[in-house]
């Protein structure tokens, strides 16, 4: 079937390292070999990714016996060396005669694909995830070769949401008409969680004096620990449900407020909870550098009002989606209309034949 060393899976961010694995065994059941290589960037999460799943990896770049068959790599946000100098090592063997090994990149989310610092190792295909991010990549990117290939995000139906809900809530001492609103701070950029957490606290009077929040902090965030100190003893009600997985926490709140960068923020809005986008402090220059158009974060494309720019204003949203729960989720569902395509099923099968097919 295959004569040479089968696919090299490149790994960087957690994201779309965790969307590739469903993709790997559906090779191997085709009787296609498999290795996986790890970014070794202190941002890259692919290694804890694969180690948690029993997966062996290598961490290195190309050695003179590779000859694999395809490079399939999970586009990432920071840890992008390995995904590159792959690239270019299979580009550079194209140009100087040498076989040529086709290489195609996978974007789980938005715009990972044509972030500046990628843009000089274009693959020969990019599978994205929905016609919004063909869209986005087709603008920057005109002449590529663009596959859309779906997520199939799990979403808890409203059923398991409410049962998540109610038992959180319980263990928690919550009560059912308690607002409680759940905030995840993004790890990248690393200054902005930081700056956000000043502003709030400087503003800390706006918000309702009932509201209660659950403060939580990316993982990979260096200052996490000393955030998440912050936060518990600013005078703001709150809960620590961090031993919670964040997506349970995210079910049994009444909004919740997230960094632009975050998947789980579409899998709220699919759901039908008010999700509220963070745009402070004012980075409008670095969204405009990452490429989203006109400094517009996907999330909220065609819904800016549900991006808060200011403490004063998302104070305000919060008072409203508090005020009026019932309208709030019904512009949520509206908004999510958008957003179904990253519920489609099959994405692994879709990946793997568009990788198969170079076979």
């Amino acid at each position: 079937m295959i004569e040479r060393s089968g696919v090299f899976i490149i790994g960087g961010d957690a994201g779309s390292t965790i969307d590739l694995i469903p993709v790997v065994a559906l090779l191997k059941e085709s009787g296609i070999t498999v290795r996986w290589f790890a970014d070794s960037g202190p941002q890259a999460q692919a290694g804890s990714i694969m180690a948690r799943h029993g997966i062996a990896y290598e961490m290195r770049g190309p050695n003179l016996g590779d000859d694999p068959a395809v490079i399939l790599f999970g586009y990432s946000n920071k840890a992008i060396d390995a995904q590159n100098l792959w690239i270019g090592w299979a580009m550079t063997r194209r140009a100087t005669g040498g076989k040529i090994i086709p290489v195609v990149g996978y974007d789980d989310l938005f715009v990972n694909a044509i972030r500046p610092n990628v843009m000089d190792a274009e693959p020969d295909e990019i599978l994205v995830i929905s016609p919004l991010a063909e869209r986005l990549v087709r603008d920057r990117s005109p002449g590529a070769k663009i596959t859309v290939v779906g997520k199939s995000l799990h979403i808890p139906d409203e059923r398991e949401r409410q049962k998540k809900r109610v038992a959180l809530r319980a263990e928690y001492k919550l009560g059912a008409e308690d607002f409680l609103v759940a905030f995840g701070f993004a790890g990248e950029p690393a200054d902005h969680a930081p700056a956000q957490i000043d502003e709030i606290l400087r503003q800390r009077s706006v918000f309702h004096p009932e509201t209660i929040f659950a403060f939580r902090f990316h993982p990979a965030h260096p200052r996490r620990t000393e955030l998440a100190e912050r936060m518990a003893v600013s005078g703001l009600r709150s809960v620590d449900m961090n031993a919670e997985p964040l997506l349970d926490v995210y079910m049994a709140s009444d909004a919740v407020v997230a960094g632009y960068g975050s998947t789980d923020a579409y899998r709220t809005v699919l759901m039908g909870i008010p999700t509220l986008t963070l745009l402070f402090p004012d980075d409008l220059e670095y969204r405009m550098e990452i490429v989203y158009p006109g400094g517009i974060p996907p999330i909220i494309v065609g819904n800016v009002l549900w991006g808060v720019d200011t403490v004063s204003y998302l104070a305000s949203m919060l008072r409203r989606i508090r005020e009026m729960p019932d309208l709030a989720r019904q512009r949520t569902q509206e908004r999510a209309a958008q957003f179904r395509d990253l519920c489609m099923p099959d994405a692994a099968e879709r990946i793997a034949a568009a990788v198969m097919k170079y076979l």
